[in-house]
């Protein structure tokens, strides 16, 4: 078991929230071209270019670079973790590249 408390495998993957932030984008693009992680789980408010608006889609950029559009909803954030994790993973790195959340709701 890694320390996300899923079982492991040797292949290190990575999570990255917020991912439509200009400095997410490019550890996704780094990761994506990198050794040193086999995958990028890249999930984001705004659909990315290819990525179909809705309130959970996955999309596969590359074979090592998925992105998932996902709302805020207590059931969309569900169906996004349990895509990632429909499968053994090792996660290896999760960013959260969220900004400054602000307003009366935070």
């Amino acid at each position: 078991m890694n320390e996300i408390g899923t079982a492991t495998t040797d292949a290190p993957e990575a999570i990255v929230i917020g991912a439509n932030s200009g400095i997410a984008r490019a550890l996704c693009k780094r990761w994506d071209s990198s050794s040193q992680i086999y995958r990028v789980h890249a999930v984001s408010r705004v659909p990315t270019e290819g990525a179909q608006a809705g309130s959970v889609s996955e999309h596969a950029r590359s074979d090592r670079l998925l992105e998932y559009q996902c709302d805020q909803s207590e059931d969309a954030i569900t169906e996004v973790i349990a895509s990632i994790f429909s499968s053994e993973k090792n996660i290896a790195r999760i960013v959260i590249a969220l900004g400054t959340l602000h307003g009366d709701d935070y």
